[in-house]
């Protein structure tokens, strides 16, 4: 166990690299930077300028760039925001807890809403819970986030029942403000996730419905609830944990579009004013931080198929 877990481990390092190459040629390949929007400034001389692109690095080769940005990642600095005027490591730090406490609640629900929908269907397949639930699905694997963001946004603004953006309203930070705040982004953010978990829990039960094991279990008199739950869901479950490291990459995708709609101050509203801005090294690092929590997730991902499954191990 303890190889295989190294083994996927060192796998991510050679991607982390990659990832962080392309995202950096990507960005200084583009036309402009930071400072040649600040040069159509008339209020900065050409001299600042100049100072300022020595002073950072920015008028070396690609490949020193770049190099120098790999090596100022041991010591934790991820470089220096052009925009923001402060480091990008300082920014990212009030950024990603935003971020993941987005994420995790829309996961949190996802999961705990796509159990016993599936497990409802599953029992009586055809009947109406699992034509309308069928009917759910599609819907939530239909509609852009973006739409429904906006429809969600409408909806909030017309009865004011729920804040219609931000973290918090001014001058209250607290639990019970925050939680109102985070259900309507979570809630969209999460409905994706939600149904594709649902669908393939379903679809894993119904498999297995007629295994020899789950037959036995029924000749044994066990009421239908405890097959399904303590004979069927076990085995049902692998497929889940394989999909669960890959909603990861999903949910950080998607709260790109769902933070700028509601004003979330995460990783995404951060992203988009980075590329705004041209802000090479704020892009860099969001990139860099994001991949490797995706990576991470499927590392995980691979942890609990392999703890649930040995065969996996091999």
């Amino acid at each position: 166990m303890l190889a295989f877990l190294l083994r996927r481990g060192l796998e991510l390092v050679p991607l982390l690299a990659g990832l962080s190459l392309l995202t950096f040629l990507l960005a200084a390949l583009s036309p402009g930077d930071y400072l040649s929007q600040l040069e159509a400034n008339p209020h900065v001389s050409r001299s600042t300028v100049e100072a300022l692109r020595l002073q950072y690095g920015l008028d070396q080769p690609l490949p020193v760039q770049f190099w120098r940005w790999i090596r100022s990642l041991g010591s934790g600095n991820l470089g220096y925001s052009f925009a923001e005027h402060r480091p990008v490591t300082n920014l990212l730090k009030e950024r990603v807890p935003n971020t993941l406490l987005l994420v995790f609640s829309a996961y949190l629900w996802a999961i705990l809403l796509a159990l016993p929908a599936a497990l409802l269907a599953a029992r009586r397949p055809g009947k109406g819970w699992d034509r309308l639930l069928s009917v759910l699905v599609l819907v939530s694997l239909s509609v852009p986030a973006l739409f429904s963001g906006l429809l969600a946004l409408a909806w909030a603004a017309e009865t004011g029942w729920l804040p219609t953006g931000g973290m918090h309203d001014p001058g209250d930070t607290s639990w019970a403000d925050l939680l109102e705040h985070v259900v309507l982004p979570a809630g969209i953010l999460g409905l994706t996730v939600w149904a594709l978990f649902t669908r393939h829990l379903r679809g894993a039960l119904l498999d297995i419905l007629n295994a020899p094991f789950v037959v036995a279990a029924r000749a044994r008199g066990l009421p239908e609830w405890q097959v399904l739950i303590r004979h069927g869901l076990r085995v049902a479950l692998n497929p889940i944990l394989s999909l669960a490291g890959n909603s990861l990459g999903i949910l950080l995708s998607s709260s790109l579009l769902v933070e700028w709609i509601f004003g979330w101050p995460g990783m995404g509203t951060l992203m988009i004013s980075s590329i705004h801005d041209k802000d090479l090294y704020v892009l860099m690092g969001v990139v860099l931080v994001s991949g490797t929590l995706v990576l991470l997730g499927n590392w995980l991902s691979d942890v609990l198929l392999a703890w649930s499954d040995p065969r996996i191990r091999l």
